[in-house]
């Protein structure tokens, strides 16, 4: 995937998301943003990147709605706690948990599309997009 398609499949997400009113997807380029709540009531904010020297989508996320040490947001991590380090975001310098472009190049080319690594990806942290987002 390239930044072309990275940006064009964004803003076709964000278009999708216009149909959820509880979903709320936003472009802020460079970014898309996510705010999804975890099945435990803890709202994470997922700002994705795409990473130029990886060539692929990468997912930023931290808790918004309570602070949380890092061990206990590790405890909330359902897959791939190797891969998931403290960083700051790029551009802003906010601090925010990555999953290694690493891992999200294998994952991208697994699943080919920007919604479809979302729809592993976001498993990480127990958050989904409604199944109808993919049907469309």
């Amino acid at each position: 995937m390239d930044n072309l398609d990275f940006d064009k499949q964004a803003d076709e997400l964000v278009e999708k998301a216009m149909q959820y009113p509880g979903l709320q997807i936003i472009r802020c380029y460079p970014f898309l943003k996510l705010y999804l709540f975890s099945e435990n009531n803890i709202e994470w904010e997922i700002v994705i990147y795409y990473h130029i020297g990886y060539r692929v989508p990468v997912m930023y996320f931290r808790c918004r709605n309570l602070i949380l040490a890092f061990y206990e947001v590790m405890d909330q991590i359902k897959q791939f706690k190797e891969f998931i380090t403290p960083e700051e975001l790029p551009t802003t310098g906010q601090p925010f948990y990555v999953l290694h472009p690493c891992r999200s190049k294998e994952l991208l080319d697994i699943s080919g599309s920007l919604l479809s690594w979302l729809s592993i990806t976001l498993q990480a942290i127990g958050v989904s997009l409604p199944l109808s987002i993919y049907i469309q």
